[in-house]
This record gives C-alpha cells, structure tokens and sequence, in this order.
C-alpha cells in the first residue's frame, strides 16, 4: 500500500456527530432513542473532554479510567469519539478506555504519524487500538509503520484501499475552498436521501434533521 492510498481529503476534513440509534421496533423506538441522547450527556458530564496538542494537530478524547488493560477508539471521519459512548460506558468497568478524535488531517498516513505522537503523550508504549471506518484505514497504515505499538488490532466497517473512493472525490483543493458548512450540507442531503431498510435508518435521520 502506497501513501497516495492513504489520502483522503474530502472525508477527513469534516467532523460532525454522528447520532447513535438503538435498533429497536414498534413504538418504543423514539424513547429507546431519547434515553440515548441522555446517556451520552451523561458519559459527557462524567468524562470531561481533554485536548493534547502534539505533532499533526490536536487530539480531543475521554478515559472512563488511569490504569487497567488499554482500548483506544477511534471514530470514522463524520463522527467524533463520542460515538462509542454506550461501548465506553459499558467496556470501562474492566478497562482503560480512551475515546479519541483525531485531529482533521487530509493525509491518512499523517494522521497515523500523529497517533504515535498521541501514545507518546499519554504514555502509552503499546495498546489495544479499534478504528471505525476511515479510522480502521488509518490503523491498518498505523500497523504497518508502527508494528511493535499495537497490542491487539481492531477493524470495523472499514476498506483496505482508498482508491475507489478517491476516484470520485474532486480535487482538495476544491474541497479545501468549500466552505465548511456547505460541505456538511451536502454529506446530509445523501444520508436524508438514502433508502430506509430497518427503523434504525429512519431514527439516524430524525436525529439528523434535528
């Protein structure tokens, strides 16, 4: 894998939250989704956010704990690290758990450099690393250059080559000349267009609208 593979502007610029959702049936569904909302106020209000600048931009994240077996989490390029909130909740009785936004780069190879940078600043020699989506590309670049700092390697919903989706991205610097909420426009309209195959899908979209 060359690190022209690993460069992907459009997605990695834009960071917005994405809602989580239940899934869940029949009538129960919008509450299932509301006490959502107050578990991750909740998980916010008990883990206060922590900024650590380091070399590649600055990286935001919570810890449920200061010791124990190490898990980091990292989220796709439209969400930040409060998406595993419920997982970190859960997962943080037994474990470190650190939820980390990446600082928005364009290059996957940089953001996997500043990873190393971001161990370094909690200490951290080796861990337990999952990557969501343009996170699971990132960590798979992560482990090739930085082999002896990964535990164990976790990979969800994610691809092995950028090149497809970099065929259909316009150039970065017309990406980098959109401005920022026209952009985000345009993320939403092709979710809110998207066909609705499971209720979830409708309550991602509510959430979205709000």
């Amino acid at each position: 894998m060359t690190s022209e593979a690993g460069v992907i502007p459009a997605e990695a610029g834009i960071r917005t939250a994405e809602a989580g959702a239940e899934r869940r049936n029949g009538a129960g569904a919008l509450d299932a989704r509301l006490r959502g909302y107050d578990g991750l106020t909740h998980y916010q209000r008990t883990h206060p956010e922590i900024t650590v600048g380091v070399p590649g931009g600055e990286w935001h994240y919570r810890e449920t704990r200061r010791d124990g077996t190490v898990l980091v989490l990292l989220p796709g390029a439209q969400a930040t690290a409060d998406l595993f909130y419920r997982v970190a909740a859960a997962l943080g009785r037994d474990l470190r758990v650190i939820t980390a936004t990446p600082p928005p780069l364009a290059d996957c190879w940089a953001i996997a450099d500043s990873l190393a940078h971001f161990l370094d600043a909690l200490g951290l020699r080796r861990a337990n690393l999952l990557g969501s989506s343009l996170s699971g590309h990132v960590l798979q670049l992560f482990a090739q250059r930085y082999p002896q700092r990964v535990e164990k390697l976790f990979l969800a919903n994610t691809f092995a080559d950028a090149a497809p989706f970099q065929a259909h991205m316009p150039p970065a610097e017309a990406i980098a000349a959109t401005p920022a909420d026209k952009l985000l426009a345009g993320m939403l309209d092709k979710m809110l267009s998207a066909p609705e195959p499971e209720p979830v899908h409708v309550e991602l979209k509510q959430a979205a609208r709000r």
